[in-house]
């Protein structure tokens, strides 16, 4: 993948996180205000579903921090879904597979910022 297309990605995912009345939307919305973390200031730049009910994720605060998550419902309602994963890859991003996201999201957050 591009850039532009992994941007793109990022945008469709942040829109749909941010808007959506999918449980699985509205659930991560209220993980990360639990979190301290606005939905509308964040940037979703990945979301797969990883297992049965399991979903993985990256994402960008923003302040600039690159997040691995994992968002787990197995045996329960997607409403009582829990964060089961979530490391800061601030400053190894770069030596993960997922580099190129990062540095695209970040990319976006900049663009974003700058206006």
């Amino acid at each position: 993948m591009k850039e532009e297309d992994f941007k793109e990605r990022a945008k469709q995912s942040t829109t749909w996180m941010q808007t959506s009345h999918d449980p699985e939307a509205v659930r991560l919305r209220a993980l990360l205000d639990d979190r301290g973390l606005r939905a509308d200031e964040v940037l979703l730049i990945e979301l797969v579903p990883d297992d049965v009910q399991f979903l993985f994720g990256l994402l960008i605060t923003p302040d600039r921090r690159c997040i691995q998550f994992g968002m787990d419902y197995l045996h329960k309602p997607v409403d009582q879904a829990v964060f089961t994963e979530w490391e800061d890859l601030t400053g190894s991003f770069s030596e993960t597979p997922y580099r190129d996201q990062f540095v695209a999201g970040l990319e976006l957050l900049w663009q974003q910022l700058s206006g």
